[in-house]
């Protein structure tokens, strides 16, 4: 536990060193090498051999959305917005306060006796698993024959796009939430095993449905999901991963995305390319979009305002038909209608946002601390209760999943699927658990 207090302290001193030499210079460069060196620093201080703490990927994530825009910049001088390399330094300069705010919360909120924790103590304290398994296995089959149903919508559809099927699909928002319970009884089914992960038939064959579903329908976010929690899983079980495995993993994350683009909806389009691939389409990917998106803020300059803040929080929580009736509207939803047309860089597809820069909106530096804090103190207070049960665990791993996410969009989305979508998903299963035991018993005292 002093071992932990000492890497907290360091990370937090070395964070507000950090902030002041940022402050200090305008070179690109140099803002690149501090972002990725005190992402290195959290990363190596606070690697236990597991993937769960959020001050690991989450961290590499965070620097990913807010760097690669700017080193696009750097290397290829190309960008669709116009370029300002002093703006470009200040964009930096504000995502890397937001970093080490996020850090430093995270170093006060997370519990250090939580980071002792072994996923096999949920099946070993549990004589009742093999009931779960059969609930969720229930679960399972009712529901699988819905995504195939989607499958099969979406081949008649005649779509030949993402955007096309998500239009001609009528189950297409239902299978996709049919994936999210899918996945966290795979969650389930994965922590339980006592064997490897990747000697389970069960998880192999779901894995390669979720891929299917990446190539027919365009969605990348489940299968990434899925193989997400079933990395933190397998480390958490197994202890073993190592602070150049956590690198080699993030630099093979920044290589493959631009790969699985090329499979979107693939059996759809007809259409495989992957003559593109090099050092600019790495640069190109989704990863640069909030950065790109801050940049933005800052090129063409906002108004500041807490309303910001408080719509999301409304929209979050706000059935959508009110939320229109009342002129609610997230961040997210008015940077892509609003900003990008008054601006003329609206384009043809969206952009999503950018959590941090909703920070920027609401009030510069204190809007961004703010933010951050709110962003650490959710899965932060997820992660200390991931020890309760098996279903908070899940609870986590979904909510861990989300964060990174939405490191390209905006509170409402952080909030709405966290809470909302992830919660009920998790609550869901657990009282069809509980309802599936109670149901045992009767059976069992008539008898």
């Amino acid at each position: 536990m002093l071992i932990v207090r000492k890497n907290n302290f360091v990370t937090s001193v070395v964070g507000i060193i950090v902030i002041f030499i940022a402050a200090s210079t305008n070179s690109i460069f140099l803002l690149l090498l501090l972002f990725y060196a005190y992402a290195a620093l959290v990363i190596y201080l606070n690697n236990n051999g597991t993937l769960s703490d959020p001050r690991l990927l989450l961290v590499g994530f965070f620097t990913f959305y807010s760097t690669f825009f700017a080193i696009r910049v750097y290397i290829t001088g190309y960008s669709v917005l116009r370029i300002d390399e002093y703006l470009v330094a200040l964009s930096l300069k504000y995502q890397l306060f937001g970093l080490v705010i996020f850090v430093v919360s995270l170093n006060f909120i997370l519990f250090s006796e939580k980071k002792v924790f072994h996923v096999d103590d949920f099946y070993l304290s549990r004589p009742r698993k093999s009931l779960s398994s059969s609930s969720e296995k229930m679960f399972f089959g009712f529901l699988i024959p819905l995504v195939f149903l989607s499958f099969y919508f979406t081949f008649q559809s005649g779509a030949n796009s993402k955007i096309e099927a998500n239009q001609l699909n009528p189950i297409k928002v239902i299978s996709d939430f049919i994936f999210w319970v899918l996945i966290a009884i795979a969650a389930l089914r994965a922590i339980r095993l006592k064997a490897g992960l990747i000697k389970d038939l069960w998880l192999c064959l779901f894995t390669l449905t979720c891929f299917f579903y990446l190539i027919v329908t365009g969605e990348r976010d489940i299968f990434f999901r899925l193989i997400f929690i079933l990395l933190v899983v397998h480390f958490d079980k197994k202890r073993n991963a190592s602070f150049l495995f956590l690198l080699s993993l993030m630099l093979s994350v920044a290589l493959l995305v631009p790969v699985t683009q090329a499979f979107k909806a693939v059996l759809l389009s007809g259409n495989l390319s992957l003559k593109s691939f090099g050092l600019f389409s790495i640069f190109s990917n989704e990863f640069i979009s909030a950065g790109r998106n801050f940049y933005s803020l800052v090129l063409f300059g906002v108004e500041h305002s807490a309303e910001y803040l408080g719509n999301d929080i409304l929209r979050a929580f706000l059935p959508s038909p009110i939320a229109v009736d009342l002129g609610v509207q997230s961040t997210g939803s008015w940077f892509g209608s609003h900003y990008r047309v008054e601006n003329d860089f609206s384009g043809s597809t969206g952009w999503g946002f950018t959590l941090i820069g909703q920070g920027y909106l609401v009030g510069g530096f204190i809007g961004i601390a703010i933010i951050s804090f709110i962003y650490a103190l959710i899965i932060g207070t997820l992660y200390n209760y991931r020890t309760v049960s098996i279903y908070w665990y899940v609870f986590y791993l979904f909510a861990l999943a989300t964060s990174i996410y939405i490191l390209r969009a905006d509170l409402a989305n952080l909030l709405s699927q966290t809470l909302k979508i992830g919660g009920l998903t998790v609550f869901g299963l657990f009282i069809a658990h509980r309802i599936f035991v109670l149901w045992h018993e009767n059976k069992m005292s008539s008898v």
